[in-house]
């Protein structure tokens, strides 16, 4: 009768050492993915260049610069992905109407095919002011550019600063081509007379 339960207990010291192992194993994977940063933040595979001080200049079909991105440090995968470090993205396709946008943030995604730009973490787009437009500041925690549709969207929450006047809400869709900005929900507007 004591055997039994000797064995019995050790059955339980075993699988409770089994369970703690278990428990480790997963908290340390949470870990080391949290450290990684958001998954969509950073790209599978592995890097094959370095580059520093990275300039690229995008184009259209006819050779006309479209936009120009900027960054001290790219990473580019395997996948032909690329990581950027502190980017500045440069629009220079003019719209009718005056100068072109900028967007910077602490770090942006380039996709394989070099048509989709995601910046992350303070993600800032900003125009100067026009004749009769004012300066104009969008902040988010990310948002993806489609460089071919000259669109920018995020699903997250943004604030809009356009003069004196502030715009928040989730989400944003804003089209350079006929130079629209939505604020997809939860909008709230604060409009202040200028001086």
């Amino acid at each position: 009768m004591r055997l039994a339960v000797l064995e019995r207990l050790g059955s339980l010291v075993s699988i409770a050492m089994v369970g703690a192992l278990t428990l480790a194993a997963w908290l340390l994977s949470e870990l080391v993915a949290q450290s990684s940063g958001p998954p969509s933040s950073r790209p599978a595979g592995s890097i094959s260049t370095v580059i520093t001080q990275a300039e690229i200049l995008q184009t259209n079909a006819q050779g006309s610069a479209q936009y120009q991105v900027r960054a001290p440090r790219l990473d580019l995968f395997n996948d032909g992905q690329a990581l950027l470090d502190q980017p500045e993205l440069v629009s220079l396709a003019q719209p009718q109407t005056g100068p072109a946008m900028s967007a910077r943030a602490d770090s942006a995604v380039i996709s394989s095919n070099q048509q989709e730009i995601e910046i992350r973490g303070n993600a800032q787009i900003t125009r100067p002011a026009q004749l009769r437009q004012p300066a104009l500041e969008v902040t988010s925690p990310w948002i993806r550019f489609d460089l071919k549709k000259q669109t920018a969207q995020t699903t997250a929450p943004v604030r809009v600063v356009r003069g004196t006047s502030v715009l928040t809400g989730d989400g944003l869709m804003l089209d350079q081509r006929t130079e629209t900005l939505r604020v997809l929900s939860n909008t709230q507007m604060i409009l202040k007379p200028e001086s």
